[in-house]
């Protein structure tokens, strides 16, 4: 079953702490367990600070609720926070979704309150982006890239999606060819490598077609309204820091 991160970016820090506002969260959600703040694993990373709070039966591995604040320390930052929700209730999710961002709005008094908005993965270097910060040149899973190209002009629209699929041993084999060819140790598997190749092979200029969604199978898919995945975990601190770089005031 896959699960859904959805994420926001805010204008303001946005801070909670365990003495004062985890409480109200638990009430406000009706939570049966209580809400921990787990260690972060942003110590090594300079200027993040990344806060992480799961709800989990004792019973259970899966978390019943779950969400993270990443703030970017630096000042006069125009958008220094991320915060990334997680759901597995697909259809009731917006309704939670909301209720929490509301309850951050309101930490504040009316005249400092943080402006809130969705941050969508609508462009095709940031998905390619995290699709390398997933698989780090090691985790390779097979890779489905879908293409929306219904507001491209064809006749009579007689096209409408793209699909190209290489398998997870294609992959490691071109990430491994590429680095024979004498690149250094920088090299991403999906921008240098398989992106490359497939322009190469095709034609197909990643440029050109906007991508709907990228599926890594059976490990995550890279949508634009979120980050589908099939472990229940938070993503990777480069993948926080990548979608952060990349929001901005609308």
């Amino acid at each position: 079953m896959l699960s859904k991160w959805s994420f926001f970016a805010s204008n303001r820090l946005i801070e909670i702490t365990n003495e004062t506002d985890i409480p109200n969260i638990e009430k406000l959600f009706n939570l049966k367990h209580s809400i921990k703040l787990l260690p972060s694993n942003s110590s090594d990373i300079v200027n993040y600070e990344l806060y992480q709070y799961v709800s989990t039966s004792p019973d259970s591995s899966v978390s019943d609720f779950k969400f993270f604040i990443l703030n970017q320390t630096q000042s006069n930052i125009e958008v220094p926070t991320l915060i990334g929700i997680f759901s597995t209730d697909l259809k009731s999710s917006s309704i939670h979704i909301e209720s929490l961002l509301n309850w951050f709005r309101l930490l504040e008094n009316n005249s400092n309150s943080p402006v809130i908005w969705p941050v969508m993965l609508s462009d095709n270097q940031l998905m390619i982006d995290i699709a390398d910060s997933i698989v780090k040149n090691k985790y390779w899973a097979t890779t489905k890239f879908l293409f929306d190209i219904q507001d491209i002009a064809t006749t009579n629209n007689n096209l409408r999606t793209i699909s190209i699929e290489i398998d997870n041993q294609s992959c490691s084999r071109l990430y491994r060819n590429q680095i024979v060819k004498g690149k250094n140790d920088n090299v991403s598997a999906y921008r240098d490598a398989i992106i490359p190749y497939i322009y190469e092979n095709s034609g197909i200029l990643f440029d050109a077609l906007p991508i709907h969604m990228i599926n890594l199978v059976n490990v995550a898919r890279i949508a634009k309204d979120g980050l589908y995945q099939v472990q229940d975990k938070t993503p990777s601190i480069e993948t926080l820091i990548l979608l952060l770089s990349h929001s901005q005031i609308p």
